[in-house]
């Protein structure tokens, strides 16, 4: 599978992938965010329930404008071919620039589920951050509930290197599985977006 990255200013980033566009989300996003990330379903493995568009609205306000700024979450949309539908996103949240560790954070709306959506998008944002910002570390975050999302975690070659208790998903207190994936262990080019 081939990606291919867009020159855009500084600010922004833009990957293409056979089926996906993946862009940072803008204010004319909020709606479909909304749309989404307020069903039941998605929010129970996840922190952030917006309960009207104007809370969305201020979730993307509230991502940075820039890629690699310490401390912040960069929000990235993913779109659907030409017809431009937002069916999930991915967060990149840059922790350590020292360490070059980010972590990822990644939604899907529930009927782009199963269609090898994630499987698509995660790996090419994986082989950008890799590859183009010289990341080392990726860690993932993962309910232990959200089967899904350890699979693709486990299909992208990550492992599971830690555990805790009491993380706030969906209102309730929950564990949360830490995934990671070091860059040496990345077999993918930076012209290829990973597993198929």
């Amino acid at each position: 599978m081939r990606r291919r990255v867009n020159s855009l200013p500084a600010a922004e980033v833009s990957i293409q992938t056979e089926r996906l566009r993946l862009r940072k989300l803008n204010q004319g996003d909020a709606g479909a965010l909304f749309s989404y990330r307020s069903l039941p379903d998605v929010y129970l493995y996840q922190s952030f329930h917006p309960a009207a568009i104007s809370d969305a609205a201020a979730f993307i306000s509230g991502t940075a404008d820039q890629l690699d700024q310490p401390g912040t979450w960069y929000q990235l949309g993913i779109f659907l071919g030409d017809d431009h539908i937002l069916i999930g996103d991915i967060g990149i949240h840059f922790v350590n620039a020292e360490r070059g560790e980010v972590e990822l954070g990644f939604t899907l709306a529930p009927e782009f589920q199963g269609k090898g959506y994630a499987t698509e998008a995660v790996p090419a944002v994986t082989s950008h951050l890799f590859s183009a910002l010289g990341k080392r570390r990726i860690t993932v975050d993962v309910d232990p509930r959200n089967f899904r999302s350890r699979r693709l975690a486990s299909r992208l070659g990550m492992v599971q290197a830690g555990y805790y208790a009491e993380s706030v998903r969906g209102g309730n207190t929950c564990e949360g599985l830490i995934y990671t994936l070091d860059a040496d262990r990345w077999p993918y080019s930076s012209q290829t977006a990973g597993p198929g």
